[in-house]
């Protein structure tokens, strides 16, 4: 009878603390996501508009979407043929966030915060399904401090790169833990969408797949098998976005590097120091998903240190390897914070000393964002002028203006430009650039310049002397009609 009347007093009493620890674990991640809103956000506090260049152009590639009803054939920025991007996923997201949106190009800032509250939630679910949701806690903090340069890239941009951190995750979540038809079938749909919409992002998680499956298949190979023809069928269908780079056979290059030995400038003294310390402690395990994890870090630091010997990658630009790989090293640092807890000399203050570590952790990372500086491509009297000029043109209208600037009026007044500073060491465009810097610097003074290259309106910061052109503000000026 008593053993009876016990059991439901010993279930009543476990079913509350499970209840309150998923309620504070909940707590503790909404916090973090609150706190990856304000860390994001910093850069926009006092500045509205996009504060990369490429956020500009996957910007006005989705509005030439939704206006052409289909991918565009031509530059979104010159009208010219071009070979277009092998982002294109992202092009249609973005173009879908805009249909249903409608936001003026002060609200994309706001996407910025979606997108990297999604990345935090995915580092939870990855960690905790390969840990516990304590180390899921610390890596989705690391996370957020993963610091964000134009260089590099980070969570503070609303670019495609940030897809990965969102992907990668999930997708290895799923792979981990497959056992039915539907996971494999989810990893296949989860990589083929990267392919299409980061294609240097899919590059990591497919060396992270095929790590994992090699390291499997002598124990699980069917699993292993599976999970190499998700990885294999989703190339192949994606194939078709791969047609015009495998034929020309370009690589991409970079006029600048970023040496191994700087990782730990970028990344942060301490995140490295726990890294390394995270890398001895994983090394001891046996699990094949730590190892996976271990082996795709080195092999990304042996691309930065091949690309830094050959000066030149094919498919995956260089710079676009740091952010997958501070986002592996994070979750390698949760390790090694969580192995300093562990030395016998600190084992009756572990909690206390977690929490002093990410509290040093947490300070120096906010003191970095807050000292890192940003180029900021245009003004609010830039925005008012490109406004302008968009009501008082035609929508085939061509504008010329600086190069540099000329990134972002196609995305604020849907209007084309002569030319604009190209993504990348083109020699062609960085000819016509300066073609447009000394029409601008000569006092705009060559009308059949202007007629010849179908340009209407000109938008110059230091005036126009030309008598052909009528001025509309102390910047914006339009030709005249012909009679």
């Amino acid at each position: 009878m008593n053993k009876i009347r016990q059991e439901p007093t010993k279930r009543t009493r476990t079913y509350p603390k499970k209840t309150s620890r998923k309620k504070l674990t909940l707590m503790i991640l909404t916090s973090i996501i609150i706190f990856n809103s304000f860390i994001v956000f910093i850069p926009h506090i006092f500045y509205p508009y996009p504060l990369h260049a490429d956020e500009w152009f996957h910007i006005s590639v989705a509005k030439e979407i939704l206006k052409d009803q289909s991918f565009p054939t031509s530059d979104p920025f010159t009208g010219r043929m071009w070979s277009g991007t092998l982002e294109k996923a992202w092009h249609f997201l973005m173009a879908d966030f805009i249909l249903i949106a409608n936001p003026q190009i002060t609200d994309f800032r706001f996407f910025i915060i979606l997108f990297s509250s999604l990345a935090i939630v995915s580092t939870f679910i990855f960690v905790k399904q390969i840990s516990n949701q304590n180390q899921a806690l610390v890596s989705a903090l690391l996370v957020v401090l993963i610091p964000s340069n134009v260089s590099t890239g980070g969570l503070s941009f609303l670019i495609p790169m940030n897809l990965g951190l969102i992907f990668i995750p999930l997708a290895l979540t799923v792979a981990f833990k497959a056992k039915s038809n539907k996971h494999y079938v989810a990893l296949f749909s989860l990589t083929l969408f990267l392919l299409y919409a980061h294609p240097p992002s899919a590059v990591v998680l497919l060396l992270m797949l095929f790590i994992y499956s090699g390291l499997i298949f002598r124990t699980q190979q069917d699993k292993s098998k599976k999970i190499l023809l998700s990885s294999i069928l989703a190339i192949t269908m994606s194939l078709p976005n791969y047609f015009s780079v495998l034929q020309s056979g370009q690589t991409v290059s970079f006029p600048f590097y970023l040496p191994v030995r700087d990782f730990a400038l970028i990344f942060g003294i301490i995140p490295t120091i726990l890294f390394v310390i995270g890398v001895f402690s994983l090394g001891r395990t046996k699990s094949k998903e730590f190892w996976t994890i271990l082996l795709t870090t080195v092999a990304l630091f042996l691309d930065i240190v091949l690309f830094v010997q050959a000066g030149s990658s094919f498919l995956i630009p260089y710079l676009r390897i740091y952010l997958p790989l501070m986002f592996l090293a994070s979750v390698i640092a949760t390790f090694g914070i969580f192995e300093l807890t562990k030395i016998r000399k600190f084992d009756k203050i572990g909690p206390q000393l977690l929490i002093l570590i990410l509290a040093i952790t947490v300070f120096f990372s906010l003191k970095d964002h807050l000292e890192t500086s940003f180029y900021h491509i245009i003004d609010d009297e830039d925005y008012q002028n490109f406004l302008l000029i968009k009501q008082d043109t035609f929508e085939n209208s061509t504008v010329i203006l600086d190069p540099w600037k000329a990134v972002a009026l196609p995305a604020i007044s849907d209007r084309k430009v002569f030319t604009a500073v190209p993504f990348g060491n083109d020699p062609e465009i960085l000819k016509i650039n300066q073609i447009a810097r000394d029409f601008l610097r000569n006092g705009c003074n060559d009308t059949a310049f202007l007629t010849q290259n179908n340009i209407s309106a000109v938008y110059s910061e230091n005036g126009c002397t030309n008598p052909d052109l009528v001025k509309v503000n102390e910047r914006v000026y339009l030709l005249r009609p012909t009679a």
